[in-house]
């Protein structure tokens, strides 16, 4: 799902290229990630990477958050990565 846009978010079919692993940082250990085969765009940052199954719309599952991009390639982390990072930083 594209959110660049100023109206409705577009939506495409993408094809993961590669499922690699980031490099740690002193802050975080090295997260898994997929990288897609389509270009990103400025302002993709946060966006949602769906399965989709055309039989029904309640089965439509988030599988990745947009986090990055290198080599004009989209990077997308789990959703448990970023719902664990911030379950470290922010108070219960």
């Amino acid at each position: 799902m594209d959110t660049t846009g100023i109206r409705s978010a577009e939506i495409g079919s993408a094809f993961v290229e590669s499922i690699e692993m980031g490099r740690p940082t002193l802050a975080a250990a090295a997260n898994q990630y997929l990288r897609l085969a389509v270009r990103s765009k400025p302002g993709m940052s946060g966006s949602g990477l769906f399965v989709h199954d055309e039989t029904s719309v309640a089965s439509t599952r988030l599988i990745g958050i947009a986090s990055g991009n290198s080599n004009d390639r989209a990077h997308y982390v789990a959703p448990t990565v970023l719902y664990e990072f911030m379950s470290s930083v922010v108070p219960r």
